[in-house]
Protein backbone atom coordinates (compact mmCIF):
# COMPACT_ATOMS: atom_id res chain seq x y z
CA UNK A 1 0.00 0.00 0.00
CA UNK A 2 3.07 2.19 0.34
CA UNK A 3 3.54 2.68 -3.38
CA UNK A 4 0.81 3.68 -3.94
CA UNK A 5 1.39 6.75 -1.99
CA UNK A 6 4.76 7.14 -4.10
CA UNK A 7 3.63 6.40 -7.82
CA UNK A 8 0.81 8.88 -8.37
CA UNK A 9 -0.09 6.98 -12.27
CA UNK A 10 -1.89 4.30 -9.75
CA UNK A 11 -5.69 4.43 -10.38
CA UNK A 12 -7.35 2.70 -7.98
CA UNK A 13 -10.64 2.88 -10.02
CA UNK A 14 -9.63 1.49 -13.15
CA UNK A 15 -8.14 -1.01 -11.30
CA UNK A 16 -11.54 -2.03 -9.42
CA UNK A 17 -13.76 -1.94 -12.58
CA UNK A 18 -11.19 -3.92 -14.44
CA UNK A 19 -11.04 -6.87 -11.76
CA UNK A 20 -14.60 -6.72 -11.46
CA UNK A 21 -15.68 -7.10 -14.89
CA UNK A 22 -13.29 -10.17 -15.02
CA UNK A 23 -14.88 -13.65 -15.04
CA UNK A 24 -12.52 -15.17 -12.13
CA UNK A 25 -14.02 -12.23 -9.49
CA UNK A 26 -17.57 -13.25 -10.98
CA UNK A 27 -16.37 -16.91 -9.56
CA UNK A 28 -14.81 -16.16 -6.12
CA UNK A 29 -16.89 -16.71 -3.04
CA UNK A 30 -18.65 -13.97 -1.05
CA UNK A 31 -15.46 -14.10 1.86
CA UNK A 32 -13.25 -13.27 -1.10
CA UNK A 33 -14.83 -10.54 -2.54
CA UNK A 34 -15.45 -9.17 0.90
CA UNK A 35 -11.27 -9.73 1.12
CA UNK A 36 -11.19 -7.67 -2.23
CA UNK A 37 -13.57 -4.59 -1.26
CA UNK A 38 -11.57 -4.21 1.80
CA UNK A 39 -8.39 -3.90 0.44
CA UNK A 40 -9.79 -1.50 -2.42
CA UNK A 41 -11.41 0.54 0.32
CA UNK A 42 -8.21 0.48 2.16
CA UNK A 43 -6.50 1.93 -0.48
CA UNK A 44 -8.65 4.47 -1.51
CA UNK A 45 -8.39 5.94 2.35
CA UNK A 46 -4.32 5.92 1.84
CA UNK A 47 -4.81 7.83 -1.45
CA UNK A 48 -7.07 10.08 0.20
CA UNK A 49 -4.66 10.66 3.34
CA UNK A 50 -1.66 11.00 0.79
CA UNK A 51 -4.11 14.16 -0.89
CA UNK A 52 -4.73 15.67 2.32
CA UNK A 53 -1.03 15.70 3.68
CA UNK A 54 -0.10 17.03 0.59
CA UNK A 55 -2.59 20.17 0.70
CA UNK A 56 -1.19 23.36 1.86
CA UNK A 57 -2.98 25.02 4.62
CA UNK A 58 -2.72 28.39 5.79
CA UNK A 59 -2.85 29.66 9.77
CA UNK A 60 -2.01 33.00 11.50
CA UNK A 61 0.82 34.08 13.50
CA UNK A 62 -0.01 36.79 16.49
CA UNK A 63 2.25 37.72 19.56
CA UNK A 64 2.05 40.07 22.37
CA UNK A 65 -1.58 41.27 22.82
CA UNK A 66 -0.70 42.55 25.79
CA UNK A 67 -4.38 42.46 26.87
CA UNK A 68 -5.39 45.15 29.29
CA UNK A 69 -8.61 45.79 31.54
CA UNK A 70 -9.17 49.00 28.84
CA UNK A 71 -11.88 49.44 26.44
CA UNK A 72 -8.87 50.26 23.64
CA UNK A 73 -6.44 47.50 23.73
CA UNK A 74 -9.59 45.09 23.60
CA UNK A 75 -11.23 46.92 20.50
CA UNK A 76 -7.54 47.39 18.96
CA UNK A 77 -7.32 43.40 19.18
CA UNK A 78 -11.01 43.13 18.20
CA UNK A 79 -10.27 44.62 15.20
CA UNK A 80 -7.78 42.87 14.09
CA UNK A 81 -9.23 39.44 14.89
CA UNK A 82 -11.95 40.61 12.76
CA UNK A 83 -9.31 41.15 10.09
CA UNK A 84 -7.94 37.57 10.71
CA UNK A 85 -11.59 35.97 10.24
CA UNK A 86 -12.05 37.38 6.94
CA UNK A 87 -8.90 37.71 5.20
CA UNK A 88 -9.71 34.80 3.23
CA UNK A 89 -12.43 36.51 1.62
CA UNK A 90 -10.49 39.36 0.33
CA UNK A 91 -8.60 39.37 -2.90
CA UNK A 92 -5.24 39.02 -3.29
CA UNK A 93 -3.21 41.46 -4.77
CA UNK A 94 -0.96 40.20 -8.44
CA UNK A 95 1.87 40.45 -6.55
CA UNK A 96 0.50 37.38 -3.74
CA UNK A 97 -1.82 35.56 -6.53
CA UNK A 98 0.67 32.89 -6.28
CA UNK A 99 -1.44 32.03 -2.70
CA UNK A 100 -4.34 30.02 -2.35
CA UNK A 101 -7.47 31.10 -1.22
CA UNK A 102 -8.65 29.07 1.36
CA UNK A 103 -9.79 29.59 5.21
CA UNK A 104 -7.21 29.60 8.14
CA UNK A 105 -6.67 26.34 10.18
CA UNK A 106 -6.21 28.64 13.33
CA UNK A 107 -3.78 31.20 15.37
CA UNK A 108 -1.09 30.52 17.03
CA UNK A 109 0.27 33.19 18.95
CA UNK A 110 3.80 33.61 20.96
CA UNK A 111 3.04 34.95 24.38
CA UNK A 112 2.33 38.09 26.12
CA UNK A 113 -1.58 37.46 26.34
CA UNK A 114 -1.63 39.77 29.23
CA UNK A 115 0.62 42.66 30.36
CA UNK A 116 0.03 42.00 33.91
CA UNK A 117 -1.45 38.25 34.11
CA UNK A 118 -4.66 39.72 36.05
CA UNK A 119 -8.11 37.59 36.09
CA UNK A 120 -9.58 40.75 34.33
CA UNK A 121 -7.02 40.54 31.57
CA UNK A 122 -6.99 37.26 30.75
CA UNK A 123 -11.11 37.33 31.01
CA UNK A 124 -10.38 39.41 27.96
CA UNK A 125 -8.21 37.40 26.31
CA UNK A 126 -11.54 34.64 26.61
CA UNK A 127 -13.78 37.13 25.27
CA UNK A 128 -12.07 37.79 22.10
CA UNK A 129 -9.92 34.68 20.88
CA UNK A 130 -12.34 31.20 22.71
CA UNK A 131 -10.52 27.92 22.09
CA UNK A 132 -12.07 26.20 19.77
CA UNK A 133 -13.49 29.26 17.94
CA UNK A 134 -16.54 29.70 19.72
CA UNK A 135 -16.13 33.60 20.22
CA UNK A 136 -15.24 36.50 18.31
CA UNK A 137 -12.20 34.56 16.87
CA UNK A 138 -13.87 31.86 14.24
CA UNK A 139 -11.09 29.40 14.08
CA UNK A 140 -8.95 27.21 17.04
CA UNK A 141 -6.31 29.38 18.66
CA UNK A 142 -2.86 27.86 19.95
CA UNK A 143 -1.48 30.68 22.34
CA UNK A 144 1.33 29.85 24.75
CA UNK A 145 2.47 31.99 27.29
CA UNK A 146 5.67 34.99 27.54
CA UNK A 147 7.08 36.76 30.50
CA UNK A 148 4.42 39.54 30.97
CA UNK A 149 1.96 36.02 31.98
CA UNK A 150 2.87 35.32 35.35
CA UNK A 151 3.93 32.91 37.61
CA UNK A 152 3.84 29.30 37.14
CA UNK A 153 0.79 28.77 39.55
CA UNK A 154 -0.70 31.91 38.25
CA UNK A 155 -3.51 32.77 36.10
CA UNK A 156 -2.39 32.85 32.81
CA UNK A 157 -0.68 29.53 32.82
CA UNK A 158 -3.01 27.75 34.96
CA UNK A 159 -5.63 28.60 32.31
CA UNK A 160 -3.35 27.21 29.91
CA UNK A 161 -3.02 24.19 31.64
CA UNK A 162 -6.77 23.23 31.65
CA UNK A 163 -7.36 24.67 28.06
CA UNK A 164 -4.61 22.24 26.85
CA UNK A 165 -6.17 19.37 28.33
CA UNK A 166 -9.64 20.14 26.58
CA UNK A 167 -7.64 21.56 23.24
CA UNK A 168 -8.85 18.94 20.33
CA UNK A 169 -6.65 17.15 18.05
CA UNK A 170 -3.56 17.28 19.79
CA UNK A 171 -0.83 15.09 19.25
CA UNK A 172 1.10 15.09 22.26
CA UNK A 173 0.82 16.86 25.97
CA UNK A 174 3.25 17.81 28.07
CA UNK A 175 3.40 15.08 31.44
CA UNK A 176 2.75 18.94 33.07
CA UNK A 177 -0.03 20.03 30.88
CA UNK A 178 1.79 23.27 29.77
CA UNK A 179 3.49 21.96 26.57
CA UNK A 180 1.58 20.49 23.28
CA UNK A 181 1.95 19.33 19.75
CA UNK A 182 -0.68 18.82 16.68
CA UNK A 183 -0.78 17.88 13.15
CA UNK A 184 -1.83 19.91 10.23
CA UNK A 185 -1.09 17.85 6.92
CA UNK A 186 2.33 16.84 6.69
CA UNK A 187 3.18 19.52 9.71
CA UNK A 188 4.10 19.09 12.98
CA UNK A 189 3.57 21.96 15.62
CA UNK A 190 5.30 22.09 18.83
CA UNK A 191 4.09 24.88 21.27
CA UNK A 192 7.25 25.74 23.52
CA UNK A 193 5.91 28.50 26.56
CA UNK A 194 8.19 31.21 26.76
CA UNK A 195 11.61 29.54 24.80
CA UNK A 196 12.51 26.02 24.61
CA UNK A 197 15.01 24.85 27.81
CA UNK A 198 13.86 22.84 31.13
CA UNK A 199 14.50 25.28 34.28
CA UNK A 200 16.56 29.25 33.77
CA UNK A 201 19.81 29.31 33.56
CA UNK A 202 21.30 31.30 36.53
CA UNK A 203 23.98 32.26 34.16
CA UNK A 204 21.35 34.63 32.41
CA UNK A 205 22.29 38.10 33.62
CA UNK A 206 18.84 39.98 33.11
CA UNK A 207 16.98 37.03 34.84
CA UNK A 208 18.16 38.16 37.92
CA UNK A 209 16.64 41.38 37.80
CA UNK A 210 13.31 39.35 38.77
CA UNK A 211 12.66 37.32 41.55
CA UNK A 212 9.47 35.66 40.15
CA UNK A 213 8.77 31.94 38.64
CA UNK A 214 7.90 33.37 35.28
CA UNK A 215 11.46 33.09 34.25
CA UNK A 216 10.73 28.82 34.22
CA UNK A 217 10.50 27.20 30.62
CA UNK A 218 8.94 24.35 32.45
CA UNK A 219 10.87 21.88 30.94
CA UNK A 220 10.09 22.65 27.82
CA UNK A 221 13.27 21.54 26.12
CA UNK A 222 12.76 18.19 27.61
CA UNK A 223 9.05 17.67 26.02
CA UNK A 224 10.64 19.12 22.49
CA UNK A 225 12.98 15.89 22.93
CA UNK A 226 10.35 13.16 23.44
CA UNK A 227 7.77 14.81 21.07
CA UNK A 228 10.04 14.96 18.09
CA UNK A 229 11.34 11.42 18.71
CA UNK A 230 7.84 9.88 18.90
CA UNK A 231 5.70 11.89 16.73
CA UNK A 232 7.56 13.02 13.43
CA UNK A 233 11.07 11.58 11.35
CA UNK A 234 13.29 13.13 9.06
CA UNK A 235 10.47 13.93 6.48
CA UNK A 236 7.87 14.99 8.82
CA UNK A 237 8.04 19.24 8.46
CA UNK A 238 8.34 20.82 11.74
CA UNK A 239 6.92 24.43 12.81
CA UNK A 240 7.59 25.55 16.38
CA UNK A 241 6.40 28.62 18.32
CA UNK A 242 7.43 30.42 21.61
CA UNK A 243 8.13 33.82 23.01
CA UNK A 244 11.58 34.83 23.19
CA UNK A 245 13.87 35.01 19.95
CA UNK A 246 17.60 35.96 18.47
CA UNK A 247 17.21 39.75 18.40
CA UNK A 248 19.09 42.18 20.84
CA UNK A 249 16.34 42.28 23.34
CA UNK A 250 15.23 38.87 23.37
CA UNK A 251 18.83 37.06 23.75
CA UNK A 252 18.54 39.01 27.53
CA UNK A 253 15.99 36.38 28.67
CA UNK A 254 18.18 33.22 27.60
CA UNK A 255 21.54 32.15 27.60
CA UNK A 256 23.64 31.16 24.68
CA UNK A 257 24.32 27.68 26.10
CA UNK A 258 20.49 27.21 26.37
CA UNK A 259 20.22 28.38 22.58
CA UNK A 260 22.85 25.49 21.88
CA UNK A 261 21.17 22.78 23.56
CA UNK A 262 18.40 23.65 21.75
CA UNK A 263 19.95 23.69 18.46
CA UNK A 264 21.34 19.95 19.57
CA UNK A 265 17.83 18.89 19.62
CA UNK A 266 16.49 20.16 16.57
CA UNK A 267 19.30 19.85 13.81
CA UNK A 268 18.52 16.51 12.74
CA UNK A 269 15.29 17.17 11.74
CA UNK A 270 13.17 19.09 9.31
CA UNK A 271 12.60 22.82 10.59
CA UNK A 272 10.79 24.42 8.16
CA UNK A 273 9.94 27.54 10.50
CA UNK A 274 10.28 28.51 13.90
CA UNK A 275 8.08 31.92 14.92
CA UNK A 276 8.67 34.37 18.11
CA UNK A 277 7.46 37.18 19.40
CA UNK A 278 8.51 39.69 22.38
CA UNK A 279 9.94 42.21 20.64
CA UNK A 280 6.46 43.36 19.06
CA UNK A 281 8.40 43.41 15.36
CA UNK A 282 7.53 41.41 12.50
CA UNK A 283 11.41 40.44 11.12
CA UNK A 284 13.18 37.83 10.04
CA UNK A 285 16.91 36.26 10.67
CA UNK A 286 18.53 32.86 9.88
CA UNK A 287 20.22 31.40 13.19
CA UNK A 288 22.50 28.17 12.53
CA UNK A 289 20.32 27.88 9.11
CA UNK A 290 16.89 27.97 10.32
CA UNK A 291 14.15 30.42 9.27
CA UNK A 292 13.06 32.11 12.59
CA UNK A 293 9.93 34.90 11.58
CA UNK A 294 8.97 37.76 14.45
CA UNK A 295 5.20 37.84 14.64
CA UNK A 296 4.73 41.13 15.76
CA UNK A 297 2.01 42.44 17.50
CA UNK A 298 -1.56 43.02 16.48
CA UNK A 299 -1.35 46.20 18.75
CA UNK A 300 0.95 49.49 18.97
CA UNK A 301 0.15 51.08 21.79
CA UNK A 302 -3.15 52.86 21.30
CA UNK A 303 -3.53 51.86 18.04
CA UNK A 304 -3.36 48.34 15.72
CA UNK A 305 0.13 46.58 14.30
CA UNK A 306 0.34 43.19 12.22
CA UNK A 307 0.53 40.04 12.49
CA UNK A 308 1.46 36.89 10.19
CA UNK A 309 -0.37 35.40 7.23
CA UNK A 310 1.19 31.87 6.82
CA UNK A 311 0.93 29.50 4.03
CA UNK A 312 2.76 26.11 4.30
CA UNK A 313 2.32 23.42 1.13
CA UNK A 314 4.12 20.47 0.06
CA UNK A 315 7.34 22.08 -0.74
CA UNK A 316 6.87 25.97 -0.12
CA UNK A 317 6.66 28.00 2.79
CA UNK A 318 4.90 31.80 2.58
CA UNK A 319 5.34 34.40 5.24
CA UNK A 320 3.46 37.68 4.49
CA UNK A 321 3.62 40.50 7.20
CA UNK A 322 -0.51 41.66 7.35
CA UNK A 323 -1.95 44.82 9.27
CA UNK A 324 -5.39 46.06 9.12
CA UNK A 325 -7.17 46.32 5.50
CA UNK A 326 -3.93 45.91 3.82
CA UNK A 327 -0.89 43.86 2.89
CA UNK A 328 2.39 44.79 4.88
CA UNK A 329 6.03 45.32 3.20
CA UNK A 330 7.21 41.91 4.53
CA UNK A 331 7.13 39.13 2.90
CA UNK A 332 9.14 35.81 2.35
CA UNK A 333 9.26 33.01 0.17
CA UNK A 334 10.80 29.62 0.90
CA UNK A 335 11.30 26.22 -0.93
CA UNK A 336 11.05 23.06 1.73
CA UNK A 337 12.21 20.01 1.14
Amino acid sequence: MKEICRDKSVNIYSFTIKIMNDSKFASMNIKSKSLFAIVIFSALLIMAGCKASNKAISFYVFSDTHLLNTQNRYDVIDSMITEANSLYLKDFPDTLSYLKKQKSKGILICGDLTDGAMPDQWGKFIQLFGLHGENHLKMPVYENYGNHDGDTSGVVRTAIRERNKVRKNLTNLSENGMHYSWDWGNYHFVSLGSYPSDKWDSTCSWCHYFKSSFREPQESLSFLRNDLKKYTNKNKKVIMYFHYGWDSFSKLWWTEDEQQKFYDVIKDYNVAAIFTGHNHGTGYLKWNGIDVYSAGSPQSAQKTGSFLFVQAGKDSLYVIERRLNKWGTQSFRKALQ
